[in-house]
């Protein structure tokens, strides 16, 4: 089983800025189904991650890396 949390979540855009769910600038509030949880095999956890991004930004991968972990950062290329 792995704990994963909203805050284990950031967006980089095509420039290289990370933008991250717990920062003032970045931060969308309070979100609604926010992931939280414990993810395990044949247990999906569903929710939701929310990061704000200027217009300008573009070309984002979701990155996710456990806070309190060891295992490696998982790169996922966003659509456009």
């Amino acid at each position: 089983p792995i704990a994963i949390s909203e805050s284990d979540f950031k967006v980089v855009g095509e420039r290289g800025v990370i933008y991250n769910t717990y920062s003032d600038e970045t931060s969308c509030g309070v979100t609604p189904g926010s992931l939280d949880g414990v993810a395990a095999h044949n247990h999906p956890l569903i929710g939701a991650v929310c990061v704000q991004v200027p217009k300008s930004e573009a070309g984002f991968t979701l990155v996710y890396e456990q806070f309190a972990g060891s295992k490696p950062a998982v790169y996922i290329p966003l659509p456009q």
